[in-house]
């Protein structure tokens, strides 16, 4: 279906792409720093489900329908942003706690799951990427939703094979990370980095 002309710079953009920080880069650091790589999986499993669901709307058309109703754009980004300025305020919070204070919800291992999932279901700017970027990997002459499910397939492979390194080193730098001083400012950092995602958000336009 695919081309190596094709294949390999989608999957250099993707891995370039996977790099830059955003809020799941910060929902796994401080997850695995501070329930370890095992508790942190289920995050990660639940954010690339949330990729692959908007990579195949943005496949189907369904997701370019939403993108041009203003009604439910702004549904989305409304609800985008609620949920960071959650993960925000939640973080915050957690700052003032003693540094090994972990929720009762959190020893469940998939609790995280639903955080993970819900983080990118209601994340409109990956909604958008998902419409722009796509598109530009997909040969003439294919069906564009079978094409679209397959290159999502190659970037949440490419993108759980990061989380879990990520993850790894994270968790590998526990001792550290989960000292009182350093735990408040990685989670009072975390915190601060949803708040202004979530102002952005807000803020974001069609």
């Amino acid at each position: 279906m695919f081309s190596p002309s094709v294949l390999w710079p989608f999957l250099l953009a993707t891995v370039l792409l996977s790099l830059v920080p955003g809020p799941a880069t910060a929902l796994v650091i401080r997850s695995a720093a501070t329930v370890g790589v095992l508790r942190t999986l289920p995050v990660i499993a639940g954010m690339e489900v949330g990729v692959y669901g908007w990579s195949l709307l943005a496949g189907a058309g369904i997701a370019g329908a939403v993108a041009a109703s203003p009604s439910a754009f702004t549904a989305l980004k409304i609800a985008g942003t609620l949920v960071l300025v959650y993960l925000g305020v939640q973080a915050w919070r957690s700052a003032g706690r003693a540094p090994l204070e972990v929720d009762p919800a959190q020893d469940r291992r998939w609790a995280g799951f639903a955080t993970g999932t819900i983080t990118n279901v209601a994340n409109p700017k990956l909604m958008v990427f998902c419409l722009a970027f796509f598109p530009q990997f997909l040969p003439s002459g294919v069906n564009p939703f079978a094409a679209t499910a397959a290159l999502a397939a190659i970037t949440v492979a490419v993108d759980i094979a990061y989380y879990t390194l990520l993850s790894a080193l994270a968790a590998s730098a526990r001792t550290v990370l989960t000292r009182p001083r350093v735990r408040t400012a990685m989670d009072r950092t975390a915190g601060t980095v949803f708040l202004a995602l979530a102002a952005r958000t807000a803020t974001l336009t069609r």
